[in-house]
């Protein structure tokens, strides 16, 4: 039963009714997630969860919608034979361009050896001693007998 009402509903759909409130609507999405289509599209009616959206200005009034379905998809390979032809002449060859005649960069070396940070606290710090060593790593910091470590 549920499926043949969703056959009726599918039907009289591609046959031209429509749910008033959402009218010329060509776009709909959930709320949970917000398209990044939306924004370019009017939005026209919230039912349910659902946003439905239509084009702007003039291809979302009902003039643009004068077709009636023709029952089928068109196939990729029937749109991509109805290509026009380019007459645009195409680059040939990088090396035209010099994007090969550039000299190359010089190899990277690493240096011998990386310096090495320095301790930059001052002498005389207001920090407390146990809160001293704050940021460092655990293994280049003594062990501690603070009651914390405890």
């Amino acid at each position: 039963a549920s499926w043949l009402q969703a056959k009726r509903i599918a039907a009289a759909a591609l046959a031209g009714s429509v749910y008033a409130p959402v009218g010329y609507s060509t776009n709909y999405h959930t709320q949970q997630v917000v398209p990044q289509w939306a924004f370019r599209l009017l939005k026209v009616a919230v039912v349910g969860s659902h946003s439905f959206y239509r084009l702007p200005g003039a291809w979302g009034n009902p003039g643009s919608f004068n077709e009636r379905y023709a029952g089928r998809e068109p196939s990729p390979s029937t749109l991509l034979a109805s290509r026009p032809v380019s007459t645009v002449p195409t680059a040939t060859l990088p090396i035209q361009y010099g994007a090969l005649q550039a000299p190359a960069a010089p190899a990277y070396t690493a240096p011998a050896s990386l310096p090495q940070p320095e301790d930059s606290l001052p002498p005389q710090s207001q920090v407390k001693a146990e809160f001293a060593n704050s940021g460092r790593y655990l293994s280049d910091v003594a062990p501690t007998t603070s009651p914390l470590s405890r």
